[in-house]
C-alpha cells in the first residue's frame, strides 16, 4: 500500500505493519499512525530512514518522535549489520563508508548491532503497540517470521519457500523440497512431502491438492 493510501485502509485484520519506504512523513501522517496503527497492541515496523524528515528537515530526532527509540546517525567504516531474533540470524553488508541510523536501547531491546557495537536494530513495547526500528529492511525469511510469531500472527510454512495465501488458495514454491508442516488458517495442519523445485496449490481450507 502507498502512504497517500492509509487513511482508507481497513487495519483490523492485521497485527503487523511495515513500513519500508516512507522517509518523509507531515504532521498528518504522523498522526494517522499514532492512532490508527499502533493501536491495540499492533506491533509497527520501520525500516532504514522512515519518518526521519516532515518535508521541511530531517534527523533521527524525527524518526525518535514517532517511535519512542532514541535515533541518531553516525559515520562507520564497517557498515556491517547482524540481526538475532528468536534464533533467526541475519547479516547485511554496505559499501563502506555510510551514514547509517543506530539506536539507544538497553540491551534487552537491542536485536541488532552493527560491527562496531553500536545498535542497528531496535523494539520498544508501549501502552498500545510494539515498535520496531530496523537501520537496514530485514529479508531473511527467518527474521520476518519471527517478527510475525512476536506479534502473534499465523505462521503457514517454517520452511524458507515462497509461500502465498488468497482468494481460498494455499500455493507453496520450493526449490530444496522436502517435509513440510502447513498450519492451514482455519486451524488444521497438514503434514506434507513436496518434490524439489516444485509448485503445489491447496484449498486453504480443506488441504485438498488443487494443482502439483
Amino acid at each position: 500500500a502507498l502512504i497517500g493510501e492509509l487513511a482508507t485502509l481497513d487495519l483490523s485484520p492485521f497485527k503487523l505493519i511495515l513500513f519500508g519506504s516512507a522517509v518523509v512523513l507531515d504532521e498528518a501522517q504522523r498522526q494517522l499512525i499514532a492512532t490508527k496503527v499502533a493501536t491495540g497492541g499492533r506491533h509497527v515496523v520501520l525500516t532504514g530512514y522512515v519518518g526521519w524528515s516532515n518535508g521541511r528537515e530531517i534527523g533521527g530526532n524525527l524518526a525518535a518522535a514517532l517511535s519512542g527509540i532514541p535515533t541518531t546517525g553516525s559515520d562507520t567504516d564497517t557498515p556491517v549489520s547482524t540481526l538475532a531474533l528468536d534464533g533467526a540470524v541475519e547479516q547485511q553488508t554496505l559499501e563502506a563508508p555510510k551514514h547509517v541510523p543506530v539506536y539507544t536501547v538497553p540491551e534487552a531491546q537491542t536485536i541488532g548491532r552493527w560491527a562496531d557495537g553500536q545498535t542497528s536494530a531496535a523494539w520498544l513495547r508501549t501502552d498500545t503497540a510494539t515498535w520496531w526500528s530496523f537501520a537496514l529492511s530485514p529479508v531473511a525469511p527467518g527474521i520476518l517470521r519471527a517478527l510475525g510469531r512476536r506479534a502473534g500472527c499465523h505462521v503457514i510454512n517454517d520452511h524458507d519457500d515462497a509461500t502465498s495465501l488468497g482468494d481460498g488458495l494455499l500455493m507453496i514454491h520450493t526449490l530444496p523440497g522436502g517435509d513440510r508442516q502447513l498450519h492451514l488458517p482455519g486451524g488444521k495442519t497438514l503434514s506434507v512431502t513436496l518434490p524439489a523445485r516444485s509448485t503445489t496449490v491447496y484449498d486453504a481450507q480443506t488441504g485438498a491438492v488443487l494443482l502439483g
